[in-house]
């Protein structure tokens, strides 16, 4: 559940950060009409999406902590994470997703207009537009995100698990007994020698091999 409830403040965060400001540029530019549709303020965009990305890193390394565990690299816990997070799954979720990112927008906006002109403008501001164009704008980009940042998220932690099994691997040829060994053989080594030995090793092989 944690995983879960990770991805959905994620994709409720930047699908709510990226929707309002393309949204509240329409109505700026009079496409909806001349009502007044927005408080002209695009300062909470930042925010809202900077702790959108932090969620996102952070549902990352929980994933790649729990494959981290299981010893040596197998794809089988991508589809074990499949699994329990896949194409149906997140279909599942778009309406708690998109009930989340609305309270999002609403939270954003009027805490904006709270802070900008102390007080709020209106009940129906928050939107950016008009009522059925602005929750139409929000489903369309809550499941673009939610399917879009699905596989993305997967992709990076795999990259992620493997970066971090590729440093293991190097550090346990290195150094057997751990990167506390690699330290005290580098401590302990003739630094004279070694200065001797890179410079005279020139273009044929790496200093520590000749």
């Amino acid at each position: 559940m944690r995983i879960l409830a990770l991805f959905c403040l994620a994709v409720a965060l930047i699908g709510a950060a990226l929707t309002n400001p393309l949204v509240e540029a329409a109505s700026n530019a009079g496409f909806f009409g001349p009502g007044s549709y927005t408080d002209r303020s695009m300062a909470d965009i930042i925010p809202v999406l900077a702790l959108g990305a932090v969620c996102a890193a952070f549902w990352m390394v929980v994933q790649a902590r729990k494959s981290l565990g299981y010893g040596d690299w197998k794809p089988a816990w991508l589809e074990a994470s499949a699994r329990a997070l896949n194409a149906d799954s997140v279909q599942r979720l778009l309406p708690v997703i998109f009930v989340l990112q609305m309270f999002v927008l609403f939270a954003m906006e009027t805490l904006e207009q709270l802070a900008v002109y102390g007080h709020t403008l209106g009940p129906t501001i928050w939107l950016g537009a008009p009522i059925l164009i602005s929750l139409g704008a929000h489903a369309v980009s809550c499941a673009l995100v939610a399917f879009l940042g699905n596989r993305a998220l997967h992709r990076c932690t795999q990259a992620v698990v493997r970066f971090v099994r590729l440093l293991r691997q190097i550090f346990t040829l290195l150094a057997p007994h751990g990167p506390q060994e690699l330290l005290r053989t580098f401590r302990s080594a003739d630094r004279y020698h070694l200065v001797l030995v890179c410079c005279r090793s020139g273009e044929r092989a790496p200093p520590l091999a000749a």
